[in-house]
């Protein structure tokens, strides 16, 4: 069965607010509507000449000028596109575990006032977003700066392979702390930015707001790692599927209140730390 190539993403800022719909594997359809007639006119040639399926609703501040409508829905296609071409990551579907646990996280976050949901671009989020997504009435918001630790050669079943065989390159990787001694596998420099910036995004987007963000086990840690300015890039890292880590932004100021809660979770204290960041059963 062919994967489908299929990807929504939604994008607000003070100018504009940007949801854009692709599928590669299209007829060429379009339902555009930007406010801006000859941009329509553009994107609907640009769907029907290139066979791909194009859904775009903009809003924007048009009373002031049409430039950030048309510049913020042209990253988020650009964007759109970059995501169901797809980057190399391993995307598999959750284990019945994992679906078990999304239910549980579903159970605890339900009562909380949840404003947002945000989701990676890969599958394993989206499916453990969908149980807390759908009693809550909202639909998840893709940010594909939340995608998981590229692993470059390692992608798949080889990073834990390698991790518990004591493979000289995960030896080294622990001990230096970075993913990108790993061939071809994403740099430090990279991981850092694109969270920080995925951050900020998400923060501008919702003050005073409560947000869900289901991510990855290295990204977690990488959040985690930088609110609590650690030192060490790895020191949060082994959060447990499913688990919940807590952050507050306040007046530019992060703070940690909670890391790895499984309270949720059935035997979450004989829940052994977890170093892959591409678990067998991914959850959360």
């Amino acid at each position: 069965m062919t994967e489908s190539r299929t990807v929504t993403l939604e994008r607000q800022t003070s100018e504009s607010k940007v949801r854009v719909s692709v599928d590669l594997d299209g007829s060429g359809r379009a339902q555009i509507s930007t406010g801006v007639g000859f941009f329509d006119h553009m994107l609907t040639a640009f769907a029907v000449h290139s066979l791909i399926d194009l859904e775009v609703e903009s809003a924007g501040d048009w009373h002031i000028d049409a430039h950030h409508t048309v510049e913020d829905t042209a990253i988020v296609l650009g964007q759109a596109i970059r995501s169901a071409l797809g980057d190399g990551h391993g995307d598999p579907e959750l284990a019945p575990e994992g679906r078990i646990q999304a239910e549980q996280v579903a159970e605890r976050l339900v009562g909380h006032p949840i404003d947002a949901i945000y989701v990676s671009t890969l599958r394993r989020t989206q499916q453990t977003a969908a149980p807390l997504a759908t009693r809550l009435g909202i639909e998840p918001v893709v940010e594909p700066d939340i995608r998981e630790v590229h692993l470059g050669e390692w992608e798949g079943e080889l990073y834990r392979k390698h991790l518990a065989e004591g493979h000289p390159i995960a030896l080294e990787l622990l001990k230096e702390q970075r993913w990108d001694v790993i061939p071809g596998a994403e740099s430090a420099a990279s991981i850092s930015s694109r969270v920080r910036r995925a951050l900020e995004r998400i923060v501008a987007a919702h003050p005073d707001q409560c947000v869900a963000i289901f991510s990855h086990g290295g990204i977690i840690g990488e959040v985690l790692a930088q609110v609590a300015q650690a030192g060490r890039p790895f020191a949060f890292l082994g959060a447990a599927n499913a688990s919940i880590s807590h952050v507050v932004s306040f007046n530019g100021r992060w703070i940690l209140r909670r890391f790895n809660d499984t309270a949720h979770l059935a035997g979450d204290l004989d829940r052994e730390p977890d170093l892959d960041p591409v678990p067998a059963d991914p959850g959360t």
